[in-house]
C-alpha cells in the first residue's frame, strides 16, 4: 500500500476536516519516520501507516476510531531501536561495573574513590574475567552488549542454556587466560549476570506451580547450577560456595521488579535441596515502567473511552495454556499488566490486547487486527 493511499484511507476512516487532516498527517509522518516504521515485525509492503489504517478500520464507528487514535497518539509508549541500544550502552557502566568495583575494593583494600586505579588493577581484571554474561532471550542483544563493553567472547553467551562441552570450553578459555597472566588462582566463575530485555509480570523469570519453582531462573538453577550436594554442569565450574547471581532487565515494570525483589529474599528455601549459588539479586532496571502508566488512569478520559473498546472487542481466542499462567484473561495483557508499551523488536503480551492481538474472522466473531503484530515465543502450532 502506497503511503499517499494510506493517508487518504486514514482521512476517510477518521472523518477529519481539512485543517485536522494536515495537522495529523504531519504528526504521523514524523512519528513514522522517527520510530514506528522501524518496528521489526511489520512485513513487506506494510509499515506503520498501513497497519494503522487497517487497525482503525476494524472499529465499527468513527467515535471508536477516534478514541483508539487518541490512545495511540497520547498514551502509547514506544521504545525505539536507538533507545534500546542506549539501554544496552548503560548496562555495564551503571549496573555491572559498580558491583565488580565493590568486589575489587573488598579484595584489594582500594579506596572506592580511586576508580581509575581500581579499573586498571589486576584484581579487577581477574574478577571481571571470572564473570559470565548470559542472555535470557534474543532480545537481550548480547552481541551488542559484548562489543560495546569490550568483553571476552568466551565469557558472553546469547543463551543461558548451553551444552556441557560449551560450559567446559568457557572454563578452559578462562584457565588459559589466567595462565597468560601468570595467575595461580583457580579457574572458576565468581559472578553470573543473567540479562534480558523486558519483564512485565516477572512470571517468565520465576513463578510457582504446586509450590515448585518454574520459569527461566528456576530452570537455570536446577539444570546448570544444581545443589550443594549435587552441583550441576555449571555449578562445578563455579567458585566454592557457588557464584553470585545477578538478574538484569533493560526494561521492567514496577510490578515485576517488586515481585522479583520480594521473591529473592526466600528463593533458596523454595527449592528441594539447597541450590548451588552464593546469592541472587535483582538489579534495578535501566528503564522502569511505573504503575502510573497502567491502563486505565482514572483521571484520563482517553483511557476511559479506550477501556470501553477493550471490553467491546475482546476475543477469548487470544487465550491459551501459556496465557493462563498469568491467572487472568489477556484483555489487559498477560497477568493483567495493562501496559501501553511497544518494544521495537516485539510488542509484549503484557500490553493491552488491541495493540498486539490478531485472530481470524469466524461465524460469530469479526476477528482482530493488530497495530503492532507480535511474534510469540510459543509456536507449537506453526
Amino acid at each position: 500500500m502506497k503511503e499517499e493511499f494510506a493517508e487518504q484511507l486514514l482521512e476517510r476512516a477518521m472523518d477529519w476536516d481539512v485543517p485536522t487532516v494536515k495537522d495529523e498527517i504531519l504528526k504521523l509522518r514524523y512519528l513514522t519516520a522517527v520510530k514506528y516504521d522501524n518496528y521489526r515485525n511489520f512485513g513487506v509492503g506494510k509499515r506503520f501507516l498501513e497497519s494503522l489504517v487497517l487497525w482503525l478500520r476494524q472499529f465499527k464507528t468513527v467515535v471508536e476510531r477516534k478514541s483508539a487514535y487518541d490512545f495511540m497518539i497520547n498514551r502509547l509508549i514506544y521504545l525505539s531501536e536507538v533507545q534500546m541500544d542506549h539501554l544496552v550502552d548503560l548496562a555495564y557502566p551503571q549496573r555491572v561495573f559498580p558491583i565488580l568495583k565493590e568486589q575489587t575494593v573488598e579484595r584489594g583494600s582500594f579506596s572506592p574513590y580511586r576508580v581509575r586505579k581500581i579499573r586498571t588493577s589486576e584484581i579487577f581484571k581477574e574478577i571481571k574475567r571470572k564473570t559470565l554474561f548470559l542472555g535470557m532471550s534474543d532480545g537481550a542483544r548480547m552481541d551488542t552488549f559484548r562489543r560495546k563493553h569490550d568483553l571476552n567472547n568466551e565469557q558472553v553467551s546469547v543463551s543461558y542454556e548451553l551444552s556441557k562441552d560449551k560450559w567446559e570450553g568457557l572454563r578452559k578459555n578462562l584457565s588459559e587466560w589466567l595462565e597468560r597472566k601468570n595467575s595461580k588462582r583457580k579457574a572458576c566463575f565468581e559472578n553470573i549476570f543473567l540479562i534480558d530485555d523486558f519483564s512485565g509480570s516477572g512470571n517468565s523469570i520465576l513463578r510457582y506451580k504446586n509450590d515448585e519453582p518454574k520459569g527461566k531462573l528456576a530452570r537455570f538453577i536446577k539444570k546448570y547450577l544444581g545443589t550443594f550436594k549435587e552441583p550441576g554442569i555449571l555449578g562445578e565450574l563455579c567458585k566454592e560456595g557457588g557464584a553470585k547471581l545477578f538478574l538484569l532487565n533493560y526494561v521492567t515494570t514496577q510490578k515485576a521488579h517488586d515481585y522479583l525483589t520480594g521473591e529473592m529474599k526466600t528463593l533458596k528455601q523454595k527449592f528441594s535441596g539447597e541450590p548451588y549459588f552464593f546469592s541472587c539479586e535483582i538489579l534495578p532496571p535501566l528503564q522502569l515502567i511505573e504503575n502510573k502508566e497502567k491502563i486505565p488512569r482514572l483521571s484520563s478520559e482517553i483511557d476511559q473511552r479506550f477501556v470501553q473498546i477493550l471490553d467491546d472487542y475482546y476475543d477469548d481466542r487470544l487465550e491459551d495454556e501459556h496465557t493462563q499462567t498469568g491467572g487472568v484473561d489477556v484483555k489487559y495483557g498477560y497477568a493483567g499488566c495493562a501496559l501501553p508499551l511497544v518494544l521495537c523488536h516485539n510488542c509484549p503480551n503484557n500490553s493491552v490486547y488491541l495493540l498486539w492481538g490478531e485472530t481470524g474472522k469466524s461465524v460469530d466473531k469479526q476477528g482482530l487486527t493488530a497495530l503492532f503484530p507480535r511474534i510469540s515465543r510459543h509456536l507449537e502450532d506453526r
